[in-house]
């Protein structure tokens, strides 16, 4: 490989090496978009591994997730989530 290659190289190689250890994760995180939302949270997520829970950033219902609350509870006094 040329030195005037790797600037686009190294761009290609990160991204498959993410989508190869995401793809592990797919199934549950498929499972998850196609679970019924009506039921609570911890039923939607209980096939989910422990690295995809704690990416979950905000429920379905649009309000945080656990770990975030402190974090997003400013933007939703400022109503920002509607």
């Amino acid at each position: 490989m040329g030195v005037e290659q790797l600037p686009a190289e190294l761009p290609l190689e990160a991204s498959q090496m993410f989508s190869d250890k995401l793809s592990c994760f797919l199934p549950s995180i498929l499972d998850y978009a196609n679970s019924d939302a009506s039921q609570s949270f911890e039923l939607q997520t209980q096939y989910l591994s422990d690295e995809v829970k704690r990416a979950i950033v905000v429920k379905r219902d649009g309000l945080p997730a656990d770990g975030y609350k402190a974090v997003l509870s400013p933007l939703f006094d400022y109503d920002l989530f509607i």
